[in-house]
């Protein structure tokens, strides 16, 4: 499936999401994240250990060494963990890795597999059904890229913006949904591959818990 098709279609996804949190959440429910977000502490459990899993796909621009510019889509998974702490029940400060593994649409046997460091800053807005998230900040990879006969690895930094919701299911457990959209440099820096530069323009939707302490 192309990208941009899988893009629109999660971003559908996310709002049927909302909309279904709206329509099946049951007073109870509501009232819970409610009564929960609004007797949270602001000085209180206020570091949280998170885990997801991002879908990530994209359209990736290839440098040659001849010259030559293509440009390919890109899709696969990231599979993160941070840490991070919430100031005034509000802002929210983190950093984290990833462990990434994508591979080219078109030919599976094209990936590109490696690690990723992200900090960041995020505003949590509080809401009756979910808090609304948006947040963003900056990432570096590091990624082994292999092919049917080439070898590569390829180092660079990004930004990325994001927009989510978080959901309390208790003082010391939430659950969220997020989607992100990142852009990336990366350079060959070593490797007996063809491909000088890589330039990403990626789509995460995912989803995780939070531990809070």
């Amino acid at each position: 499936m192309h990208p941009t098709n899988r893009s629109k279609q999660l971003l559908k996804i996310l709002g049927l999401a909302i909309l279904g949190s709206t329509s099946l959440s049951s007073p109870v429910l509501a009232d819970s994240h409610a009564f929960i977000t609004a007797n949270r502490s602001s000085t209180a459990n206020t570091i949280y250990f998170q885990e997801g899993i991002d879908s990530e796909f994209g359209h990736y621009r290839l440098s040659h060494d001849d010259g030559t510019v293509s440009t390919e889509a890109w899709l696969g998974t990231n599979l993160s963990t941070s840490i991070g702490t919430e100031v005034w029940k509000f802002i929210q400060l983190e950093a984290g890795y990833g462990a990434i593994n994508l591979h080219k649409s078109s030919d599976k046997l094209d990936r590109l597999s490696g690690s990723r460091l992200h900090s960041g800053l995020r505003l949590d807005f509080t809401a009756p059904l979910f808090n609304l998230e948006l947040g963003g900040g900056f990432q570096a990879s590091t990624l082994d890229y292999a092919n049917h006969e080439e070898t590569a690895t390829f180092y660079g930094t990004g930004t990325y913006v994001s927009l989510g919701m978080n959901y309390f299911l208790t003082t010391h457990l939430s659950v969220y949904s997020e989607v992100k959209y990142t852009t990336e440099h990366m350079k060959n820096t070593g490797g007996s591959g063809s491909i000088d530069a890589i330039g990403t323009n990626s789509t995460e939707g995912g989803l995780g818990f939070r531990i809070w302490f």
